[in-house]
């Protein structure tokens, strides 16, 4: 199962830290990898949904099924996300926020 991460790169001035709200709702656009068909709008993925994934044990934060081949698609955001970046002393920020783990997307 591949996992994605969603790194945030900024030059800064004047910036002490990034801080993300843990609630927040990541959009993300995805397609089935069944039948390479793209999903019609974008997908939020939040952590404070949780499904049980079917025929597999543990819960995901996002599950939706093709409409095209009808296979199900689950992505779960891992434990080591992060929610602050702070800038280094030339102001640059490189860090990584988020890592998914994707099943079927």
């Amino acid at each position: 199962m591949p996992i994605f991460s969603l790194v945030l790169t900024a030059r800064t001035e004047n910036v002490e830290a990034i801080t993300i709200p843990k609630d927040v709702i990541w959009l993300a656009k995805i397609k089935c990898t069944g039948c390479n068909q793209a999903f019609a709008k974008e997908v939020g993925i939040s952590l404070e949904e949780e499904v049980e994934m079917e025929k597999q044990h543990g819960t995901a934060n996002f599950s939706a099924k093709c409409k095209n081949c009808e296979r199900k698609s689950y992505i779960t955001i891992l434990n080591t996300s992060k929610y602050e970046a702070r800038p280094d002393e030339g102001g640059m920020v490189k860090e990584v926020l988020a890592n998914f783990e994707c099943r079927g997307a």
